[in-house]
Parts: C-alpha cells; sequence; structure tokens
C-alpha cells in the first residue's frame, strides 16, 4: 500500500508545517530547513 501526500491543498502559509507533521508522524521524527517556505510543494 502506498501512502500518498501533497501539499497542492494546504495554503500556501501552511505548506511547510503540513509538510513536516506528515513526515514526522509517518515516518521519523526530525526538524526540516525550508529555504523559501512560500514557495515551498511537497509530493
Amino acid at each position: 500500500m502506498s501512502i500518498y501526500f501533497d501539499t497542492n491543498s494546504i495554503a500556501v502559509q501552511e505548506r511547510a508545517k503540513f509538510w513536516q507533521e506528515v513526515v514526522c508522524s509517518t515516518f521519523v521524527p526530525l526538524e526540516c530547513a525550508f529555504s523559501d517556505r512560500q514557495n515551498f510543494h511537497g509530493r
């Protein structure tokens, strides 16, 4: 079974926070550093 997450439906200002929460709760706890939070896309 594949797990798929995408930030397209998330408000731009919330994408980085959403992505970090998804990665940490699904895979491994970590802290993400985003060079450009306003243009971040995750899939």
